[in-house]
């Protein structure tokens, strides 16, 4: 689950501009269930510590997997989404939880968005939980580039899924 590359048509003056190049790497790639580098590779979580690597580095971009599957899609005049999901089975023995999470993709006359919804599916235990973007924006000139974020935008964080202690 990746953007491959994005481009908007400018308000001030209606040109089409690319604002994320093509994909390479990690560009573009959402994160779960953590986003950020992840010290040595572990974390504890509720007195016990789970080790997402071997330890020798940090662990990065999450565990999803390369490819998701779509799992819904809406075309309609001026707007597409896609939805994307995937669940965290529990079986990996650095993140042993249960989570589904979908990522809908909506690029419409608003602009681009990605709208996560993340689900403990285990019953009556927590599981940390932390996602992200990893977007490489083009800006013409670095020293003046200006990044304004959407004030109506939030970020919602269910309280029963927490976040992974000690990512950075």
């Amino acid at each position: 689950g990746a953007v491959s590359g994005l481009a908007l048509l400018s308000k001030a003056n209606g040109e089409l501009r690319t604002v994320q190049p093509h994909r390479t790497a990690q560009a573009g790639t959402v994160m779960a269930p953590f986003a950020n580098r992840v010290k040595n590779g572990s974390y504890s979580f509720q007195g016990t510590t789970y080790h997402l690597n071997d330890g020798s580095s940090h662990a990065m971009h999450g565990l999803l997997p390369a490819e998701l599957p779509c799992t819904a899609s809406t075309i309609r005049p001026g707007a597409a989404s896609v939805t994307l999901s995937h669940t965290f089975d529990g079986s990996n023995p650095g993140y042993p939880f249960a989570v589904a999470v979908d990522f809908c993709y909506t690029l419409d006359q608003d602009g681009f968005r990605i709208d996560v919804t993340a689900r403990n599916v285990m019953e009556g235990s927590a599981a940390p939980f932390m996602c992200g973007w990893h977007p490489w924006f083009c800006v013409g000139d670095t020293a003046s580039a200006v990044v304004q974020l959407d004030p109506r935008s939030s970020w919602n964080v269910c309280d029963h899924l927490g976040s992974i202690p000690g990512t950075h």
